[in-house]
């Protein structure tokens, strides 16, 4: 009786280390081939599996950035905590988040954040935080343009849109007039 016992032990074990390594080669090719949404869903999927291993906490939190998904880049951001440089990547991953946060509020309830300060970081919408604070843009309607500082030819269109029953945050990046990217928060 004893080894029928141990045997189903040997092979659950077994079968849940299998399992977790193919988990964890579907995030990773998922990231490789340029499917962020897939590689953040999937990490969000397994995170009970991995949530003690900071490699995979930083990974997903940067995989559901390029994704655009900023409220589950959270879940993994707010789970970095053992080292300084964990609590480091933490504070860029959330601080991104803020300024989505504070974007979306001010532009759907009219709010001056003006007097906000919060560092900023090398992702677009930590710019475009950036420039809104400092009235840097130009309002048509219900839209507002922040031509880039760099390429005259690009510019940003910033908006809240409604997609399907909730509202979102729109950036487009144009090209003269040809669209040439898209990303909702």
């Amino acid at each position: 009786m004893r080894f029928k016992s141990l045997r189903k032990i040997a092979i659950l074990t077994v079968s849940l280390t299998l399992l977790k390594a193919q988990s964890l080669e579907n995030i990773l090719k998922s990231y490789e081939n340029g499917q962020y949404w897939k590689s953040c869903s999937l990490c969000q999927k397994s995170i009970n599996l991995y949530k003690k291993s900071d490699e995979f906490l930083n990974f997903c939190a940067l995989s559901c950035l390029k994704a655009n998904e900023l409220e589950k880049m959270a879940s993994f951001a707010f789970l970095l905590k053992k080292t300084p440089a964990d609590r480091k990547n933490s504070i860029y991953f959330l601080t991104i988040l803020y300024q989505k946060e504070l974007l979306f509020h001010s532009i759907l309830d009219g709010k001056d954040i003006s007097f906000v300060k919060i560092p900023k970081t090398n992702y677009i919408l930590s710019d475009i935080f950036v420039r809104y604070v400092k009235n840097d843009y130009i309002k048509k309607g219900k839209v507002y343009i922040f031509p880039d500082k760099k390429n005259p030819d690009i510019f940003y269109k910033l908006s809240i849109e409604k997609m399907g029953d909730k509202r979102k945050l729109f950036l487009r990046t144009f090209k003269g007039k040809i669209l040439l990217k898209t990303r909702i928060y």
